[in-house]
């Protein structure tokens, strides 16, 4: 463990090619090989194409299952256990509704630390002990009220906390904001 922790990259909405030609060149400069110890894909990755490209930086890729999903290896639900806390993704579409009722919903039902989801917008919260991540579209793909550009999550695990970084590139930029939520009990 680095003295980050357990990094895992959560990304989603790439929607290559049909909306977006590719990943942007500042997010592609940081997604390198022997970086993160998982990487969870929420889904619209489109083609197989999107997820080697994450394989080839690391050898733990998780793909969630959408309507827009056309490679093999795709789950609408996983759950894996990463440096003492449990991480259920889910891809958006199979919650019906994104909403916090059925986001709650899984937590109990899986007994998660984190929850993890396709949505186009970004959201960072904490509720009830969970901590809840959408990395919104790592294209930019997306166009709903509120996003703001492309972008991304990065978990990183200690064992006191979860640390969230938000990557988002606005107007050009590089903005990256830290969430830090104490570990429960």
């Amino acid at each position: 463990m680095s003295k980050f922790g357990e990094l895992v990259l959560v990304v989603g909405d790439a929607c290559i090619p049909f909306l977006e030609k590719d990943f942007p060149e500042m997010f592609k400069k940081m997604f390198v090989p022997d970086k993160f110890n998982s990487v969870i894909l929420t889904g619209n990755m489109y083609t197989s194409k999107e997820v080697d490209f994450f394989k080839r930086i690391c050898p733990n890729v998780y793909l969630l299952q959408s309507c827009a999903d056309y490679t093999e290896g795709v789950t609408d639900r996983v759950c894996k256990e990463v440096a003492g806390y449990k991480i259920v993704g889910v891809e958006a579409s199979s919650l019906l509704f994104v909403n916090e009722e059925n986001r709650s919903w899984i937590a109990k039902k899986e007994k998660a630390d984190i929850v993890v989801y396709g949505d186009e917008k970004v959201v960072v919260e904490q509720r009830d002990g969970v901590v809840y991540a959408a990395p919104g579209s790592v294209t930019g793909a997306a166009k709903a009220e509120g996003v703001e550009g492309p972008s991304f999550v990065l978990l990183s695990l200690i064992p006191s906390a979860v640390n969230v970084f938000t990557y988002t590139l606005k107007d050009g930029k590089l903005d990256v904001k830290k969430d830090t939520f104490p570990k429960s009990a």
